[in-house]
């Protein structure tokens, strides 16, 4: 569960005098005092093609090799992209224009506004992308999918693997009804999704993964769970619903959290952060918009230690 985040200040002595523990200063410092930031710069590179609307995540690899990948979106004409382009930073953080842009395996769908996270185990293990949800027709909230998809981004290379859908505890049926043994419906979300903001953290040693807001017209202020295994797949049963249960869907992998956001919300940003990189996370949403127009405000909330 979660719950809204709160600071509290922590007080010791030294010789009888009170000073602020370090770390909330810090804290401060980094929120509150201005950070001045280096002028924006125009990289010489451009993108393979003209995209708005997409996703992108960041991963380390050995080297060290940082790469960039660009996800989906809409293109020039307006239409919903399945490509995925990847690029290495070179150590000055520009991109290398020596091995430019690569393209990777391609989206199972074409996807505008696709919801994303990418889950990094370590240096010595592949990484996991997961998309969720997005829009897959030629305009905004024509088409919202509920699809699930996961790739692996290899430890070394980060080439993109070849998606695949997780199965879920419901059975295949024949045209007759009749269950297919060994053969399952793929996992999707509860409802379509556009506009949403897909999170992961880690918290206790387990790691989930939280859909918030999107939908249409206006978004929605559920906010959905899905817990990973040790191989960082879905559980597809996380509340443990018998196989003949009547509530057990292809949809059971995202249970609805108690904590619901405080106002319908759709195309906003969300962030998961630490304080000082310690503690438990919390989750940071962004603008958006909203029934009366865009929204300028901030929301956070704490992940406990139970998700």
């Amino acid at each position: 569960c979660m719950k809204t985040l709160n600071f509290r200040l922590k007080l010791f002595t030294f010789n009888g005098v009170y000073h602020v523990a370090l770390c909330f200063v810090a804290l401060l410092t980094m929120f509150f005092v201005p950070q001045k930031a280096s002028a924006f710069t125009q990289d010489p590179l451009s993108l393979p093609e003209s995209l708005q609307n997409h996703a992108s995540v960041t991963v380390d690899l050995p080297g060290p090799n940082e790469r960039i990948y660009a996800i989906g979106g809409f293109n020039a004409q307006n239409q919903a992209s399945n490509k995925i382009y990847s690029i290495k930073v070179n150590s000055n953080s520009t991109l290398d224009s020596v091995g430019g842009w690569r393209t990777e395996t391609n989206l199972p769908t074409p996807l505008a506004f696709p919801g994303v996270t990418l889950i990094d185990p370590g240096s010595t293990s592949d990484k996991h992308l997961y998309i969720i949800g997005g829009e897959g027709g030629n305009g905004a909230g024509l088409n919202p999918s509920n699809g699930v998809w996961k790739a692996t981004l290899d430890k070394s290379t980060g080439v993109v693997s070849s998606f695949s859908q997780l199965n879920s505890s419901v059975q295949k049926l024949d045209s007759q009804g009749v269950p297919l043994q060994g053969q399952y419906e793929p996992i999707t979300l509860p409802k379509n999704l556009y506009g949403h903001q897909v999170v992961s953290a880690t918290v206790g040693g387990t790691t989930y993964i939280y859909i918030i807001g999107g939908d249409m017209p206006s978004g929605h202020t559920t906010i959905y769970r899905a817990t990973l295994d040790l191989d960082f797949n879905l559980n597809p049963n996380p509340q443990g619903l018998p196989a003949n249960s009547s509530q057990l869907t292809a949809s059971s992998a995202f249970t609805i959290l108690n904590t619901q956001f405080p106002i319908p919300l759709i195309h906003h940003q969300a962030s998961v952060v630490r304080s000082l990189g310690v503690g438990d996370p919390a989750i940071l949403v962004t603008g958006g918009l909203i029934t009366t127009g865009v929204s300028d405000k901030i929301y956070t909330s704490k992940i406990n230690s139970d998700g």
